[in-house]
């Protein structure tokens, strides 16, 4: 049985997430905050070294006060699982395995997911060598041969991660070069023990019973190695989401405007999940904990309108 009705759902609890129930909060809203992670996916990250205010903290500390901040002032924290979102009659029903709950608004900041490989033996070896969180794992892999696969900056900041541990670390790239930050870019080079491999994409990952030994490339070279880090990109979880018919780009990020307004109303979004019409968006944590507090005002005056 439904006992209350929340002013505010948000669904999700990294950086948007938190920084959402900040100031909903700060408005005396009665917000739900909906995390399968607190602290979000910046808590995977090793190094945190762009967030003003911190010259240089770690993923997960930096995480962890995002979570302390958002419950500072009253926000309530349910470590649930949203599998559906329904809107009837204006107030939005949110269900998770075991219990529904209702709220008059929800703020979407579930981010996004890696994506796979899709090749012969990488469903098979996670866990086993194969990996998407360098920063779980990396110690795991000390003083062995690793890849990472992937071009962007996430990539170059993996494979600097794994140089701390690992003998040799390879970076797979499907076209001629990588390209990260200027700042990581000069770092990977600087490093000794990281290897760039130009077009270089993986046909199959191999192994034993033991775990992965090595990776084969669509040219016919091979690599032996014990670890593949994935790096290949994210893709935005919206599943739960379906039935609210929201606009969304071609990959499934879902449109907002500077407000963090979507196309349904009483529907706000925030954070990596989102897109903007017409112009180029650039992912950071910095950006994603703006959209929260702008979607957190924006939820405000649309229920005291």
């Amino acid at each position: 049985m439904i006992e209350k009705i929340y002013d505010i759902a948000i669904i999700g609890g990294g950086m948007a997430g938190c920084a959402c129930a900040v100031y909903a909060s700060r408005f005396n809203l009665k917000v739900a905050l909906f995390a399968e992670m607190p602290g979000g996916t910046i808590t995977q990250t090793h190094l945190v070294e762009n967030y003003p205010g911190y010259k240089s903290i770690s993923g997960p500390e930096l995480g962890l006060k995002f979570v302390e901040h958002g419950k500072a002032f009253g926000a309530e924290f349910i470590l649930k699982k949203v599998l559906d979102v329904k809107k009837k009659n204006e107030i939005f029903e949110i269900q998770t395995l075991k219990e529904n709950f209702q709220a008059r608004s929800i703020v979407i900041a579930t981010g996004t997911e890696h994506m796979h490989l899709n090749t012969p033996g990488e469903k098979e070896f996670q866990n086993k060598g194969v990996s998407y969180c360098a920063t779980c794992d990396g110690a795991f892999f000390k003083n062995k041969i690793v890849c990472v696969v992937g071009a962007g900056d996430s990539a170059a900041k993996e494979a600097l991660f794994l140089s701390q541990y690992c003998k040799h670390v390879y970076i797979l790239c499907r076209k001629e070069d990588i390209h990260p930050e200027p700042i990581n870019e000069k770092r990977v080079e600087e490093t000794k023990n990281i290897e760039v491999r130009p077009f270089s994409e993986i046909e199959e990952v191999f192994g034993d019973e033991t775990g992965v030994k090595g990776v084969k490339l669509k040219d016919g070279n091979k690599i032996d190695l014990e670890g593949v880090f994935v790096e290949i990109g994210r893709k935005p979880r919206t599943e739960a989401f379906q039935s609210l018919n929201l606009e969304v780009d071609k990959v499934g990020r879902i449109f907002i405007d500077r407000v963090s307004r979507t196309n349904v109303a009483g529907v706000f979004a925030a954070g990596d999940i989102t897109a903007w019409q017409n112009e180029p968006k650039w992912d950071q944590g910095i950006g994603g904990a703006f959209e929260g507090s702008a979607a957190a005002y924006a939820v405000f005056l649309y229920l005291n309108k």
